[in-house]
């Protein structure tokens, strides 16, 4: 935590009637007065829209402290924005952090999407080279088989061409050397 921030404690809350209440007015407002008494910092900022706070806003701001408020416009009390210092739209930054949390979830789809990708170019290099292994001995023997998966696999090849070829008259290395 930095040496200029304060942490509020909180306390668990109950769900009434489908929403989330805490009934922390009380806590909050006497964690703010002592923070302005005893710290007198230049600035709190309070998130809430809740115009329960204007009374300890008028009493904060008597002391020459400035108190903003943080929120999402449509949530903000009209007497609470009339009061505060200046206002935050958290909308502003609800869009910015939508949008990192969708580019970080594109950097992980990416990265999948590219190993799909190679694999899927390796299968194409494979068969490929089946095709052809099949078109120069006019079969695809066993052998010809596993020489191909080897090369196509072996991260380390750095002839692609190199291909073994089984014949009916022996063995042949064809290629590129």
């Amino acid at each position: 935590m930095c040496s200029l921030c304060y942490l509020v404690n909180t306390k668990v809350g109950t769900i009434a009637g489908g929403t989330y209440k805490c009934n922390f007015d009380v806590e909050i407002a006497m964690d703010v007065l002592k923070v302005a008494y005893q710290m007198k910092p230049d600035i709190i900022v309070l998130a809430t829209g809740d115009a329960d706070f204007v009374p300890l806003i008028q009493e904060v701001r008597k002391s020459g402290i400035r108190v903003e408020i943080a929120a999402f416009e449509e949530t903000i009390g009209a007497e609470l924005l009339l009061k505060c210092s200046g206002f935050i739209d958290l909308a502003v930054y609800y869009d910015d952090f939508l949008a990192a949390q969708k580019s970080v979830e594109h950097e992980e789809n990416r990265e999948e999407v590219y190993q799909d990708l190679i694999q899927s170019q390796v299968q194409a290099v494979y068969e490929g080279l089946e095709d052809v292994a099949h078109t120069i001995t006019g079969q695809g023997d066993e052998k010809t088989n596993v020489s191909l998966e080897n090369m196509v696999h072996d991260e380390k090849s750095n002839d692609a061409l190199n291909v073994l070829i089984s014949s009916d008259e022996g063995e042949e290395t064809h290629g590129n050397h």
